[in-house]
């Protein structure tokens, strides 16, 4: 399964700034971060966020794992053209 990581920081306007990081790195921040959410949006990729200097719940950080990967997708569409034509099939 093919896994990309995004640190997650959350902005004074209430939004989230993303990083993608490398798995290396994500590693050694999952020791130091309390939350991770995690999005399936295929059967074959995972994306995995850690949430920085946030306290939340792991279901909210797995609701907006989901919300941040429509938000990656509606910004850089040619890094989701594959998850779009699966989401479509199903």
């Amino acid at each position: 399964m093919q896994k990309r990581h995004f640190l997650v920081r959350a902005n004074a306007d209430g939004g989230y700034r993303l990083r993608e990081v490398s798995a290396d790195v994500a590693r050694g921040v999952h020791q130091f971060v309390t939350t991770v959410g995690r999005c399936q949006p295929s059967t074959d990729r995972e994306w995995i966020f850690y949430f920085m200097h946030m306290t939340i719940s792991r279901q909210r950080a797995n609701e907006i794992a989901s919300e941040l990967v429509h938000e990656v997708c509606d910004e850089q569409p040619a890094d989701c053209a594959e998850l779009k034509s699966t989401d479509k099939s199903t």
